[in-house]
């Protein structure tokens, strides 16, 4: 933190000010011109933050590219999946360039951003293709500034009433609150939870490290809507009109804030004519209804629209990791990835924060082994809504999976790490095996690229993890599938019997055998139904369809705009496809054109049809559209998108 007292800082700038004045009443000469620009760049640097963060700002191998190369994308058809319900995408390369391209796409239409960043610990940050580790001196101000460059972009595609929310641990959770401070804002903090990750730790050096951090913030948090939840209705239910409600029984007290309901007869001496009337014309309104009690009286219940009821949400949840791995061991891939994060966090947290949402597009630029994908396609089967995702996540091939190329060409067979071991000491040993180290490794992937691709983490973890989710897969292990879950409280502790009865109802509306259920309560008071089943559990297909998507990158040179704009013309069906949510290959409502003859040919063949499909054309640089074309599409109310200055303005600059 800059550390400078307000008394300093003035005394300063009043020392900067007299020199200033000084050399102004002077002779003006370059000399004098230049001294001036100083004292302003060091007046400048006095009258800084007074509170924030201060680290080494580091550039980043991609932001080279980027300043050489325009980002964009390709379609790998092989690896997209048609399979109904909503299009999703999944996007192949660096984040920061993916986050470029959805700037243009999807600015200010985000709805949901989750991240799961490295956390900089070990070797989890991979910096210009070199795994910062512990004993790097700048591995902290190389993380924030990593960070910086992609949540300052992230806020940009951010909806107004859009929220983010980034799960870290303690290594860096501190700085990077500060950091979110800056860019969204303090007063933008919705909150942080603490995640309950694990159980036990009994071998803990200082401290057993049972949770991480949830940061949430929104865009704008006068636009947003708290993260809610399905409210665990006790209450009688009722219908008035179609519509159902349930009933609050002790929303009016006798006394404010105590326990102790105020029966209807005794409002009019208690709290007098004007809370009276406001409870009639409640009851009128259909906002309270009178419930019959003991010895004649009524109590006034609220009636609450069960539709639309909800809770807020606690900040300490719990979702244990060991569940994340479980996941990954039913599809064969918990070696694969390290530290996945639980589907029942995802779920639970993107639900509340498209609680009062039917549709919503849900961004994860961090996509690691694609949990969050796996979360929307289940909650949307659960409740029918439609959510989409995009995923970033790059394919860089871990070391364990560098290990496995290797010896796949009969290297280090006999070498097995344990869990423990490091990427940086797998590598270091892969790397041994050459006789010119790394760059004879290099040169085996050179030759077998096509197979060690395949092995990154975004086509053989993210891909397949989703895949197997709209696909349908058998389970490779036994599980203990958890079908009944309730939380023990004293406020429904006398409604142990519904429990009994919501658990029996289960068993038998499942057909399940009683030889394999289990009923148990578990240490932090939760009531569970559990099955055991064997290993080939099967998973039905989801509804749900995805684009897979890699970023490639187009040179900068000496080109005119007009060469540029034919050669970035051959991308553009991704990116129209990417903002609009859509397959262009079933799709009726959007076209494309890229000549003079199909923008002809498109009036002509639909200049008789009173209903067109079509909502919006895309057009290229060079289409110049006549008087009557653009008559045509004024008349049948066409969209028009000039396609280079709309999605390549940088070829302007």
């Amino acid at each position: 933190m800059a550390n400078i007292s307000k008394l300093h800082r003035d005394e300063l700038l009043d020392k900067i000010s007299q020199i200033r004045k000084f050399i102004e009443k002077t002779n003006r000469d370059e000399n004098s011109t230049n001294l001036l620009r100083y004292l302003n760049e060091i007046a400048k640097d006095v009258k800084g933050k007074k509170y924030g963060l201060v680290f080494e700002e580091h550039r980043e191998a991609i932001d080279e590219k980027l300043e050489s190369h325009i980002p964009v994308l390709v379609e790998e058809e092989k690896l997209s999946i048609d399979n109904g319900g909503e299009q999703n995408f999944l996007i192949e390369g660096d984040n920061l360039a993916a986050l470029k391209l959805l700037e243009k796409t999807h600015k200010g239409k985000i709805d949901v951003i989750y991240i799961d960043p490295p956390y900089n610990t070990e070797n989890s940050l991979t910096y210009n293709d070199t795994r910062v580790g512990l004993d790097d001196e700048y591995r902290h101000s190389k993380w924030l500034s990593f960070m910086r460059e992609r949540l300052e972009v992230a806020k940009k595609v951010l909806a107004k009433d859009g929220v983010i929310m980034a799960s870290i641990d303690d290594n860096e959770a501190y700085p990077l609150k500060v950091l979110m401070d800056e860019i969204f804002t303090e007063n933008n903090c919705m909150g942080v939870f603490a995640v309950i990750k694990a159980e036990g730790g009994g071998m803990a050096k200082y401290l057993v490290k049972g949770h991480d951090l949830l940061l949430v913030y929104a865009r704008d948090i006068t636009k947003a809507k708290p993260l809610a939840k399905d409210k665990d209705i006790r209450g009688k239910r009722i219908f008035i009109n179609d519509v159902e409600y349930w009933i609050q029984e002790d929303a009016i007290r006798e006394t404010f804030g105590q326990y102790g309901n105020l029966y209807y007869e005794d409002v009019l001496a208690k709290r007098g004519k004007e809370f009276k009337k406001q409870i009639d014309d409640g009851i009128k309104n259909n906002e309270y209804i009178l419930v019959p009690k003991e010895k004649g009286k009524t109590i006034i219940g609220k009636l609450r629209r069960v539709d639309s009821d909800y809770s807020k949400f606690y900040s300490v949840i719990k979702h244990l990791n060991a569940d994340g791995v479980n996941t990954l061991a039913t599809m064969g891939l918990e070696n694969y990835f390290d530290y996945p994060k639980p589907v029942s966090l995802l779920k639970e947290v993107i639900k509340g924060a498209t609680f009062f949402k039917n549709k919503s597009i849900i961004l994860d630029f961090f996509a690691g082994s694609g949990t969050t994908a796996q979360a929307v396609l289940e909650l949307n089967k659960e409740d029918s809504k439609k959510r989409k995702f995009i995923l970033c996540t790059n394919n860089e091939v871990s070391a364990r999976q560098k290990l496995k190329f290797i010896q796949s060409y009969g290297m280090l067979k006999g070498y097995v790490p344990n869990k423990q071991t490091t990427e940086n000491a797998i590598e270091k040993k892969i790397y041994a095996e050459f006789v010119d180290g790394k760059d004879g490794f290099e040169k085996l992937v050179k030759k077998h690229y096509d197979f060690y691709d395949s092995l990154g983490i975004c086509k053989f973890v993210t891909h397949q993890r989703i895949k197997n989710i709209l696909k349908g897969y058998k389970s490779k292990i036994p599980e203990e599938k958890i079908l009944y879950d309730k939380k023990i409280t004293k406020t429904n502790l006398g409604h142990a019997k519904d429990f009994n009865e919501e658990i029996e109802s289960i068993i038998e509306q499942n057909k399940i055998d009683r030889g394999v259920c289990q009923i148990k309560l578990t240490n932090d008071c939760r009531l569970q139904l559990s099955v055991k089943s064997g290993s080939n559990t099967l998973y039905q297909a989801i509804p749900g369809s995805l684009k897979y998507f890699r970023i490639d990158y187009v040179p900068i040179s000496e080109k005119l705009y007009y060469e540029y704009a034919d050669e970035l013309l051959l991308h553009i069906r991704e990116l129209v496809e990417l903002e609009n949510g859509i397959n262009l290959n079933n799709n009726t409502e959007i076209a494309i054109i890229l000549t003079d003859e199909e923008m002809s040919d498109f009036v002509e063949n639909n200049k008789k049809k009173k209903n067109l499909e079509i909502k919006k054309i895309y057009y290229g640089h060079n289409v110049l559209l006549s008087g009557s074309q653009a008559a045509f599409m004024k008349e049948h109310n066409i969209k028009l998108n000039v396609i280079p200055d709309y999605y390549y303005q940088e070829l302007e600059k």
